[in-house]
């Protein structure tokens, strides 16, 4: 049975860290090494990591000396990790006990697998508190469907869902570090653009913390969105001849539009004169002049009051 690293990047975790590591640690299977890169956290998480991982050889910790971003831990995982499997797990997020089991069983024989998919519980709170479960199978397996259902928002997996094959991953050169919010959504577009092997285990085995949707994420998830237009509408809208695909995308992309209009309104005040000449010079790539001069006329309008 091959191990599977888990790479963990944390950022003033110290109230979630604890519990985090535990769940690795009570894995039915001891096939896993664990890697925690902690960017430059300002709290106790530093030390709760510690008092959790002496002595235990599993684990490895790397200190950035100035926070560089959630991507760019990961990526240092990436580059450290020495095994061929590989999942990713926030320093708020929880692991079932069999989950490293579970995968494990799924992959035996498979190394032809670009990604392995699995469901996520999302929870509020404590584990007990079960929100939804984010599922999938293999009747989803669809590229351009699945596609555009990231564009849309529509979460078909989570970042912890994913056990990665290291040379895929490298092959597509990790995780895009420009990106403050909406980092698996860019990550898991560009893996399916390159038409991966994917399976899927149709069994829950992580969960997902919620987490209060801040007035800073919002403005985050507005460049993110916005960097997801200018990534990926040429390339999209080029990848194909199929007229109903092709539909399929420009109405995820006017999606993906109104969405960003929508956290302008509310948070109208934290938006710059650079983030918005940045939104308007994006959409103008898909929109039509009539389309466009009405959202143009109505964020001048409210940058004037």
């Amino acid at each position: 049975m091959k191990p599977i690293s888990i790479i963990i990047p944390t950022h003033n975790n110290e109230n979630t860290i604890v519990d985090t590591i535990e769940s690795v640690q009570k894995q039915t299977s001891r096939s896993w090494n664990c890697i925690l890169v902690d960017d430059h956290s300002s709290d106790r998480t530093i030390a709760n990591i510690k008092s959790r991982i002496v002595n235990d050889e599993r684990f490895q910790l790397v200190e950035n000396p100035v926070n560089r971003g959630a991507n760019f831990c990961r990526n240092i995982g990436l580059k450290l990790c020495k095994d061929d499997l590989l999942l990713f797990l926030d320093g708020d997020d929880i692991l079932y006990p069999n989950c490293i089991e579970t995968r494990s069983s799924f992959l035996k024989g498979r190394m032809d697998l670009d990604m392995l998919v699995s469901q996520t519980t999302y929870f509020k709170h404590d584990i007990n508190n079960v929100i939804e479960v984010f599922r999938n199978s293999e009747s989803d397996n669809n590229k351009e469907k699945l596609i555009v259902s990231f564009l849309k928002h529509q979460i078909i997996w989570t970042t912890t869902a994913v056990t990665w094959n290291k040379n895929f991953l490298v092959r597509i050169q990790g995780w895009n570090e420009d990106y403050p919010r909406l980092q698996d959504v860019e990550l898991n577009i560009r893996a399916l653009m390159e038409s991966p092997v994917i399976a899927f285990t149709g069994r829950a085995d992580s969960y997902l913390r919620k987490s209060e949707f801040t007035q800073a994420k919002r403005v985050a998830a507005f460049w993110g969105f916005t960097n997801l237009i200018s990534s990926f509408y040429g390339k999209l809208m080029a990848s194909t001849d199929d007229e109903k695909t092709l539909n399929d995308y420009g109405e995820a992309f006017q999606h993906l539009i109104q969405t960003i209009v929508k956290y302008y309104f509310l948070d109208e005040n934290n938006y710059n004169e650079e983030m918005k000449a940045y939104f308007l010079k994006t959409v103008h790539m898909i929109l039509d002049e009539s389309s466009y001069e009405q959202i143009f006329e109505a964020l001048s309008l409210l940058s004037a009051d």
